[in-house]
């Protein structure tokens, strides 16, 4: 998936495109999120569920006054975290931890379309 470092400006420009669009809070020494990036995010299924949307990353590796800012601002208290957006702008799901390829795929594909979002398991199922 084509992420872009998480800005005011990305940030911005992804809710401006009135498209679904997600962002992941993740670290160098997050290994659920290694594996995310190796095996989620290259999944072909999942590439293709992505399409058209913006996926912005926000880097914790290493702290500092703006990463926390943006922390705090959403919310998140560890890594991996996964803001799924609508193309209303508005949070509708998040995830903590590990998702794999086919779960993460029908959560981009729920982002698209809300009628998909009731079929899916509670947060902390997915």
């Amino acid at each position: 998936l084509p992420f872009e470092p998480f800005s005011a400006i990305t940030y911005d420009a992804a809710r401006d495109r009135h498209q679904p669009f997600v962002i992941e809070f993740r670290a160098d020494w997050c290994l659920p999120c290694k594996e995310m990036e190796e095996r989620t995010f290259r999944d072909p299924r999942v590439v293709e569920a992505g399409r058209g949307m913006s996926f912005l990353t926000v880097d914790m590796t290493k702290s500092n006054r703006q990463v926390d800012a943006i922390l705090e601002t959403f919310d998140v208290l560890g890594a991996p975290t996964t803001i799924f957006f609508g193309a209303d702008g508005k949070e509708w799901r998040r995830t903590v931890g590990f998702v794999g390829p086919e779960d993460f795929r029908e959560l981009l594909l729920a982002s698209r379309d809300p009628s998909r979002r009731s079929s899916l398991s509670a947060p902390g199922g997915l």
